[in-house]
């Protein structure tokens, strides 16, 4: 009698591909990250590596390092993708139940630590990502078969290294295995040097005649080296070498100083989309060192959030080149201050500014100091306040020929009155500083003007 097809045993239905499953009620994290894990396996179709084929042939040896090399840079970009999409579910999941302003001290240090951790975390993907847009831009001047197979030989070269090393300093010995391995690197290396033009080679220590040595060069240089080829697209995603990578190894190394404190679920987003930015940067320069510029789907949707997203390149100019020049009233640390000059880099024409500062010492014995465009704010334009203080001079008295000099002091004493009476409260977004600061303009008006009407009238009678 043959079964009733209920009886019949079901196989279990295999799950669906997270980068096909439906976007509909997912993260904006979420949503990001499969749009990127689909640039990506676009991009693999442009490499003849498989997922066997690259675990078991040795990169700098193949016949293709190349695509040997960008193959790994994809497998980077999915795990970090992976990474986000878990942050971004665990944000989604908390915000039901998350609420700060109900945490007492010990709370919130318990909340200040956990949110801590998963930034931590997301650091070790930005940190990743951020040597991997150094790297790929590198290759844009060395985007040659040669020139990966020394890249990856100088790496492996330096693994050995450090086995070795560290096999003589722990156990005093020497394995001759890894012995007869340098020697081989050390040949293919110096065999493919030979025939690559010093200029390119951006990832290897120089000696000073000129001669490629078998070391990786610093990263600091490396940096150095690919932010000037960056666009400014690229720069306004990783600012400088320390506001990018630096401060992305301060959150995985062990440091002595504290780290942020009252943080909340929107920190860790931020993370979060930090590391879409920086891995669909990552898939666009893999576009482009593969030359698939005809792609389109996933590909040419990261391509154009890139070039159409205006806010990181005018934020970064606002960083690099805001609208403050000599003689602006800022706040400067926290603190008033004066611009007395403008410094601009020659490599890449960010500005820094000189201030004198007006109410106090930050420090003893610091009466001036310079900041980057980001950590100082205008209140006045100095151009302006030199028009209104000549103009109230002459009411005031009119045959007074002030010097400029004498108007800059004016003007100076005139806004440290306005500091101490609301400005610095109005200027710091601090509670109740506007109404001070309006309540102390209008008592000064009032002081004021029957010296203007004197002073009109007195006139008037003269002609």
């Amino acid at each position: 009698m043959d079964k009733d097809a209920s009886d019949t045993p079901k196989k279990d239905k295999p799950p669906t591909p997270i980068v096909k499953q439906d976007l509909k009620d997912r993260s904006p994290g979420d949503q990001l990250a499969t749009l990127i894990i689909r640039a990506g396996a676009q991009l693999r179709k442009h490499i003849k590596w498989s997922n066997d084929s690259y675990h078991m042939v040795y990169g700098a040896n193949s016949g293709d390092p190349k695509g040997y090399y960008l193959y790994g840079v994809l497998n980077e970009v999915e795990k970090a993708c992976f990474s986000m999409m878990q942050a971004a579910d665990w944000v989604k999941e908390s915000e039901e139940s998350y609420n700060s302003k109900e945490f007492n001290e010990e709370e919130q240090r318990i909340n200040d630590n956990l949110l801590q951790s998963k930034i931590d975390e997301l650091s070790v993907w930005e940190r990743k990502m951020t040597e991997l847009i150094v790297a790929l831009v590198g290759f844009r001047n060395s985007n040659e078969e040669n020139y990966y197979r020394h890249f990856l030989a100088v790496h492996e070269l330096q693994n050995l290294t450090y086995s070795q090393n560290d096999l003589s300093e722990y156990y005093g010995m020497q394995s001759e295995n890894y012995a007869y391995q340098q020697r081989e690197l050390h040949d293919v290396i110096d065999r493919i040097a030979a025939e690559l033009d010093v200029a390119k080679t951006w990832y290897v220590e120089k000696t000073r005649g000129g001669v490629l040595k078998r070391k990786l060069q610093n990263f600091n240089k490396r940096f150095e080296y690919a932010f000037e080829m960056m666009e400014e697209q690229l720069r306004a995603t990783l600012r400088t070498q320390y506001l990018s990578f630096g401060s992305q190894s301060s959150h995985i190394h062990v440091g002595t100083v504290s780290h942020d404190r009252n943080l909340d679920l929107k920190d860790v987003s931020a993370h979060v989309g930090r590391i879409g930015m920086l891995t669909m940067h990552v898939v666009v320069l893999v576009k482009e060192l593969l030359g698939a510029e005809g792609d389109g789907g996933a590909i040419k949707t990261c391509t154009r959030i890139i070039n159409e997203n205006d806010y990181p390149v005018n934020l970064h100019r606002r960083r690099t080149n805001p609208d403050v020049t000599i003689g602006d009233f800022v706040v400067a640390g926290g603190d008033l201050a004066q611009v007395v000059n403008v410094n601009t880099s020659e490599k890449y024409g960010f500005k820094s500014f000189r201030v004198c500062f007006l109410e106090r010492e930050p420090l003893p014995g610091i009466t001036e100091d310079e900041f980057v465009g980001e950590h100082i704010r205008k209140i006045f334009r100095g151009e302006d306040l030199i028009k209104q203080t000549a103009e109230m001079t002459k009411k005031l008295n009119p045959d007074a020929k002030p010097s400029d000099e004498e108007i800059n002091q004016l003007m100076r004493e005139g806004i440290v009155l306005e500091w101490n009476n609301g400005l610095k409260e109005y200027a710091l977004n601090q509670p109740g500083g506007k109404e001070k600061l309006e309540a102390f303009r209008y008592e000064m008006n009032k002081q004021v003007a029957p010296i203007k009407d004197f002073i009109e009238n007195t006139k008037k009678q003269n002609d």
